[in-house]
């Protein structure tokens, strides 16, 4: 009787790097789809516990307002502040803007009969991401940057005002219990798209 003894070591020389793709390969993915399951569940309890679906999107308001007082307190000796805060406003009040363009404002028209001030909060966006544009160049400015910060502000307050004193109580008073659900799940997911 003959024995063979199997080699393992006669694995192509491939192998190596296609296990290593496939590791990062499934990082990615499950890095990017549990942040969505996860917002998912999360929007799923608020929802199905009845919490407010807009209470999320006032709180970012707060966080934007409180970025821009840092951000104008913040001198022009000190770039690398400015800038951090600058980039943390920004990924905020992006996946902010994402959240609310893509799935509250549609409501506000087909909902809520509110398709002039659908059009006027997406037109306020527009203006908003040319301040932001302007504000990145002035982050090195001593009179540029306070002057951008507060043309923000200007921006956003007015705006965040209309939203939470108008349009979030005209979508709270038609939405269904079980549609503010299912909007506290969607505001949820779509803002985990933004890494």
């Amino acid at each position: 009787m003959q024995t063979i003894f199997v080699n393992q070591k006669d694995e192509s020389p491939i192998a190596p790097y296609f296990k290593f793709a496939l590791g990062v390969t499934g990082a990615i993915l499950l890095g990017r789809l549990l942040p969505v399951v996860y917002a998912n569940a999360v929007g799923s309890i608020r929802g199905a516990m009845g919490k407010d679906p807009f209470e999320g999107l006032i709180a970012e308001h707060r966080k934007l307002l409180s970025l821009l007082d840092q951000m104008e307190a913040t001198p022009a000796d000190k770039p690398l502040q400015r800038m951090r805060l600058f980039y943390d406003f920004k990924r905020t009040i992006g996946k902010h803007a994402l959240a609310e363009e893509d799935i509250v404002y549609p409501l506000l028209q087909t909902d809520a009969d509110r398709a002039e001030a659908m059009r006027k909060l997406y037109q306020e966006h527009a203006s908003m991401k040319v301040s932001l544009f302007q504000l990145d160049q002035a982050i090195k400015e001593v009179g540029g940057w306070i002057d951008a910060v507060h043309s923000l502000r200007n921006e956003i307050e007015p705006h965040a005002r209309q939203e939470e004193e108008v349009e979030f109580p005209q979508l709270r008073a038609v939405l269904s219990q079980e549609k503010s659900a299912q909007l506290s799940r969607k505001i949820e997911q779509e803002e985990s798209l933004m890494v």
